[in-house]
């Protein structure tokens, strides 16, 4: 006897029955219907600048990892926003959830290739894959009754400023967020990226 796989769409859940010989499984989880927009990582010339996404994790953990990437990649400074953030009852350390941009561009591999060394969420890591847009995504705009994200500030050394960065994503920074002053000595001349709606539940973290 083959198993049987049903999917049912009920009040923004979704319940999925698996019936197989000798037992029965049930899934229920919440289906995405809250519309959002969000900034993607592609530049016009199909180079990409470093989205990171970190969810649950101490604000400090996040700082150092920034730092190291920074010394490691040699890449110019990252921008932290935050769509949670409070203060641990056990450590009294920040803890929360995390979005950093890094403006440099690079090819796709080697955005691929920093993020694997990073501890973002890992789910997001394949957002490239579902994307409409082939990209990472981070959300930019309000969800239900949250904000949009807040700006907390630049992690790294003001270094590297001769790096090639997107002109067009700070350009866009700039207008959504009172972000810092950084000298980049190379912006690429481009003012054009995307910008994409998408739907997300109303309990995801970011």
């Amino acid at each position: 006897m083959c198993g049987m796989r049903l999917k049912f769409d009920v009040f923004n859940r979704q319940l999925k029955l698996v019936i197989r010989p000798g037992t029965s499984l049930f899934y229920l989880k919440k289906l995405p219907h809250m519309d959002t927009a969000g900034i993607t990582s592609r530049c016009m010339d199909l180079q990409h600048v470093i989205f990171l996404d970190y969810d649950n994790i101490e604000k400090w953990l996040i700082v150092d990892e920034l730092k190291l990437l920074q010394h490691y990649y040699l890449l110019t400074p990252f921008y932290l926003f935050t769509t949670k953030e409070e203060i641990s009852k056990v450590s009294g350390n920040q803890f929360g959830n995390y979005h950093a941009i890094c403006i440099t561009k690079l090819p796709i591999h080697m955005v691929a290739e920093i993020q694997d060394k990073t501890h973002i969420d890992w789910k997001y890591k394949g957002m490239l894959r579902v994307s409409r847009y082939k990209s990472w995504v981070l959300r930019a705009a309000p969800k239900g009754d949250k904000p949009k994200p807040t700006y907390l500030g630049l992690v790294g050394d003001l270094v590297n400023l001769n790096n090639m960065v997107s002109e067009a994503h700070l350009n866009l920074l700039k207008t959504l967020y009172d972000i810092d002053y950084v000298p980049y000595a190379n912006l690429d001349g481009q003012t054009d990226t995307y910008i994409t709606t998408y739907k997300t539940g109303v309990g995801g973290n970011a």
